[in-house]
């Protein structure tokens, strides 16, 4: 597995200082950093996850011949086979991205009650809080759900849940793949979304004291390895 994290020095009375610092600012902003036991483990619903990565880690594994799958932060996976090999895979939570070399086989992804099938091509699957968003970067990917289908080509993407699915909307392949490389992309989201996704990549979590301030839109470029600087630059702003 490959942390996102890069490797912390070892605590000195100065940097305990600074972060208690740190939190008191961030309080009186609005935010609160807090270490609930919650999240401390899977959810039931992954335990029978053949893969699985946690807080902070990315893990790129090998389901079939030339396709390639890389797992970012809190994401769980099962193999789907038939016929003795390996046909795709079902994401149970998280966020996986899928690429598929010349010459490999039809690979399908089951999150949630949709499919998404591709020949060929790049594309990625999020599964959280009940949504999935599929994003198509390169080549062709189809969704099927049972409220309808849709087809991605390259720089599109479409939104479903348990009761409908959404249309064909465009994207930026660069900021929506950026987590790959270890940076966060926001371009007018909303502040509790921001924080929402944050969450997903630091140790504790962040609440939001502030609710009037959740629908404030934030825009800008975050890396995962210093999350800490993200939470005092949307203090600052």
């Amino acid at each position: 597995r490959q942390a996102l994290r890069g490797a912390m020095p070892k605590p000195a009375l100065g940097r305990r200082a600074f972060v208690g610092a740190a939190v008191g600012a961030l309080a009186v902003a609005g935010i609160a950093v807090v270490r609930p036991p919650l999240g401390l483990w899977p959810a039931a619903s992954t335990w029978t996850a053949d893969f699985h990565t946690g807080t902070g880690e990315q893990q790129a594994i090998a389901l079939a011949e030339r396709i390639d799958v890389l797992l970012n932060t809190q994401t769980s996976v099962r193999r789907v086979e038939a016929g003795g090999r390996v046909v795709g895979m079902e994401l149970l939570a998280g966020e996986a991205a899928i690429d598929l070399r010349a010459g490999s086989p039809a690979f399908q992804v089951a999150a949630g009650p949709g499919r998404s099938m591709a020949e060929s091509g790049r594309f990625e699957v999020r599964y959280l809080a009940g949504r999935v968003c599929v994003s198509c970067l390169e080549g062709t990917v189809r969704v099927a759900h049972p409220a309808g289908e849709r087809l991605l080509q390259a720089r599109q993407q479409t939104l479903y849940d348990t009761a409908s699915i959404g249309g064909v909307v465009g994207i930026e392949p660069a900021a929506v793949s950026a987590w790959r490389s270890g940076e966060l992309v926001f371009s007018q989201v909303p502040l509790a979304q921001v924080i929402d996704e944050i969450n997903r990549y630091r140790p504790g979590r962040v609440l939001l004291m502030n609710e009037a301030a959740g629908s404030d839109p934030v825009s800008g470029r975050f890396f995962v390895a210093s999350l800490e600087s993200a939470l005092s630059q949307l203090q600052h702003s």
